[in-house]
């Protein structure tokens, strides 16, 4: 861990350390938008240098290979073609500029922008490339790579000894963390002035979605919001709902017709749906963790539990 360490120290000496330097630091977050992918890439990327948080994933048509294909493909297009200024047409950009000079740094938080780190860096191999969290595609594809020690350890012992300790890793205690206080006035559009007469009594609840490791069905969602009726029933409380890009649109359904019968006390936020950029759905979900009381989240959503946690 140390030697890997050194590797990103030795990229990062030749700038000094004021903050006038770090000002003149290129670094490109590279995210598919959604909220725990920005927020792991702004808490690495704002103290590299000036962030430039650029939403990209790859095209519908790319993303039909599986990533290792991806990466090769990348590599292929890019031997045949390459421009700096231009998005590549197997890149879809959905905030941010892609021309202008290239980054010092390309942090890369999702796996669906796996293929724009990949295009960015190689375009510019005097660009340091770093994932944060467990990529699909070996390590070796980046110059560095960012995970907490538990997802470290699970994922990489499946592999055996011999890939189990990657040089090119940092594996740090807990996620990176973007601990930002949020702002009152994110939440002037999405709260209701009801909610301004229990301000210590507001419960976020954030919702993500089925995977492996967390299975999530409709029968969980019919529990939670049954849940939130007592909530607001028993305990008094004002209730804000997250729905996160994970969210499925049955348990969106099951969570409205609770809302429908508890307007006043229950809100429903959509990140992917009622904002538009990723920075202000950063933003304003950082708000909400920072004005709720109390904080319920699916365990599927283990970047959010920490953050929440962080924030405590």
């Amino acid at each position: 861990m140390f030697a890997s360490r050194s590797l990103l120290y030795r990229h990062v000496r030749p700038f000094t350390s004021t903050a006038a330097a770090m000002a003149d630091r290129r670094v490109w977050v590279l995210t598919d938008g959604g909220i725990q992918s920005t927020l792991s890439g702004l808490a690495l990327g704002k103290r590299l240098g000036n962030v430039e948080l650029k939403t990209v994933v790859a095209s519908k048509g790319l993303q039909l290979f599986p990533a290792i294909v991806q990466k090769y493909l990348v590599d292929w297009f890019l031997q045949r073609k390459r421009d700096d200024n231009k998005l590549p047409w197997y890149l879809t950009l959905k905030e941010g500029e892609w021309a202008g000079p290239q980054p010092d740094f390309a942090i890369c938080s999702a796996h669906d922008s796996i293929p724009a780190c990949l295009a960015v860096a190689k375009n510019n191999p005097a660009t340091y490339s770093v994932y944060v969290g467990y990529p699909n595609i070996p390590f070796i594809h980046f110059d560095q790579v960012v995970l907490p020690k538990y997802e470290m350890e699970g994922r990489l012992a499946k592999l055996g000894p011999f890939y189990s300790k990657q040089k090119n890793c940092i594996a740090t205690e807990t996620p990176l963390l973007d601990l930002d206080k949020g702002q009152a006035r994110h939440l002037e559009q999405i709260l209701p002035s009801s909610f301004n007469h229990s301000p210590h009594n507001i419960t976020a609840v954030v919702i993500g979605g089925h995977t492996p490791q967390c299975r999530w069905y409709s029968e969980d969602a019919s529990s939670l919001a049954d849940n939130m009726q007592r909530m607001v029933k028993k305990l008094h409380a004002k209730v804000i709902v997250v729905f996160t890009e994970r969210t499925s649109e049955e348990a969106k359904k099951k969570i409205r017709q609770v809302q429908s019968h508890h307007a006043d006390s229950i809100v429903l936020w959509d990140a992917m749906v009622d904002t538009e950029t990723s920075l202000a759905r950063a933003q304003v979900y950082q708000s909400i963790i920072d004005k709720a009381s109390r904080v319920v989240i699916t365990a599927d959503l283990d970047y959010a539990v920490a953050h929440a946690a962080g924030k405590r």
